[in-house]
């Protein structure tokens, strides 16, 4: 049973660890297509201020201080879009080392499984093993009380008719006979019992 709940444990763990990594993968893919959509915006920002600085230097004198004003703020605006683009891409390798340590909790997690599957394999033939010993014990055991109870009858049958003065030695030899029986049913059990706690 100590097998059984582990191993329904690690499942329900795994399922939880795959639903985590597929919510990671969403993500991944969302961070990805977001740096697509900052990478055009870049793109344009920077035809854009191309096509400034040519407008710049067909500017009138007077005029070429606004354009430049506005050329700055171009320029911090495309400062801005780096430095999403560097955050998104520290997320995105964020999330890659993650899914990865993700992948080898998975994997370390079902060899866990296997190798408790296999020690239940074990133990279920172990059990078999001991409940084939348990039988054959109860079998011999019976056996042996039979030719108790033949001895113990045969015995009384001797006692019945035997002399006064043998009595007592087949009381004794009866007596014998049942403290044996009480040793040998004693040592049955014990005998299960270790087979049964060392397994």
């Amino acid at each position: 049973m100590k097998y059984v709940s582990e191993k329904r444990q690690l499942v329900a763990k795994l399922k939880e660890m795959q639903q985590q990594i597929g919510q990671m993968e969403q993500r991944l893919k969302t961070t990805q297509q977001k740096l697509r959509e900052k990478v055009e915006q870049n793109t344009m920002i920077r035809d854009q201020f191309q096509m400034l600085q040519q407008q710049f230097s067909e500017l009138p004198p007077q005029n070429q201080a606004q354009a430049q004003e506005r050329v700055k703020q171009k320029q911090q605006e495309q400062l801005k879009v780096q430095q999403s683009q560097q955050v998104l891409l520290q997320q995105m390798e964020v999330q890659r080392q993650q899914m990865a340590h993700m992948q080898g909790l998975l994997e370390q997690q079902r060899f866990t499984i296997e190798s408790l599957e296999k020690e239940l394999q074990f133990s279920k033939e172990k059990i078999k093993s001991l409940e084939a010993k348990l039988e054959q014990t109860q079998s011999d055991l019976a056996k042996q009380n039979c030719e108790c109870v033949c001895f113990f009858l045969l015995f009384l049958f001797y006692f019945l008719k035997a002399p006064s003065s043998n009595k007592e030695l087949l009381q004794q030899q009866i007596k014998v006979l049942k403290t044996q029986r009480k040793v040998l049913v004693k040592e049955v059990n014990d005998l299960f019992l270790f087979d049964y706690f060392i397994s």
